[in-house]
C-alpha cells in the first residue's frame, strides 16, 4: 500500500535554501526578483509537514496498484499551507518578522537573471561546486503559478497548519535574525 505526498516549498529550522532570500530582506530591507511576474507559490513550514505526514499514516488512503492515479485523486495528497502567496507577500511577512515597515522589491530582467545563472552554473562546475542558484530554480521563478488543490488532503487526513503562513514566515524571519 502506497501513500503519495507531494510538498511544495518547505522552510524552517535547518533550511538552507528558503533562508537565502531572508538575507537581502534582513541587511537591507531589498528583495531581489527575477522578472516582472509575481507568481503565486504555495510554501509549508516543516512542523506542519510533519503534522501532515502523521496525519498521512494514520488516515490517509492508499493508491490503487503500484502507481499513484492523480485522476482519482485516491492516495495522493498535495501539502500546503491553504494560503497561496507571491514572493513579494513572503518579503513583506519576513520584513515584519525582522521588525521592518518596509521592503523594496529589486526586479531585474528574467534574460539577465538567467544568463547570471547560467554563469553560475558554469563556474560551478569549474570549481566542482553544485550551485543552488542555476536555471533550473530561474524557470521554476518565473512559472505562471506554483499552486496545488488541497481539498483531499483537508478531507481525508482532516489535516490543517497549526499556525497561519504569516506567523510562521514572521517566526521564520525572527530565528534567522537571532542568529
Amino acid at each position: 500500500p502506497t501513500t503519495s505526498l507531494r510538498r511544495v516549498i518547505v522552510f524552517g529550522p535547518g533550511d538552507k535554501e528558503v533562508v537565502r532570500l531572508l538575507a537581502p530582506i534582513a541587511r537591507l530591507g531589498i528583495h531581489p526578483m527575477a522578472g516582472y511576474h509575481d507568481p503565486k507559490v504555495a510554501f509549508v513550514h516543516v512542523e506542519d509537514l510533519i503534522d501532515a505526514i502523521l496525519a498521512a499514516a494514520v488516515r490517509g488512503r492508499t493508491c490503487r496498484g503500484s502507481q499513484p492515479h492523480h485522476d482519482d485523486g485516491c492516495g495522493v495528497y498535495y501539502i500546503a499551507d491553504p494560503e497561496f502567496i507571491t514572493f513579494a507577500q513572503f518579503a513583506e511577512y519576513a520584513a515584519e518578522g525582522f521588525g521592518r515597515k518596509r521592503v523594496f522589491p529589486v526586479r531585474r530582467p528574467l534574460a539577465l537573471v538567467q544568463g547570471v545563472a547560467g554563469s553560475n552554473v558554469r563556474g560551478g562546475r569549474l570549481f566542482g561546486v553544485r550551485s543552488t542558484f542555476n536555471l533550473d530554480k530561474i524557470r521554476e521563478a518565473s512559472c505562471s503559478a506554483w499552486t496545488c488543490n488541497l481539498e483531499s488532503t483537508v478531507h481525508d487526513l482532516g489535516w490543517s497548519p497549526m499556525y497561519s503562513l504569516q506567523q510562521r514566515i514572521q517566526q521564520f524571519a525572527s530565528m534567522y535574525k537571532m542568529r
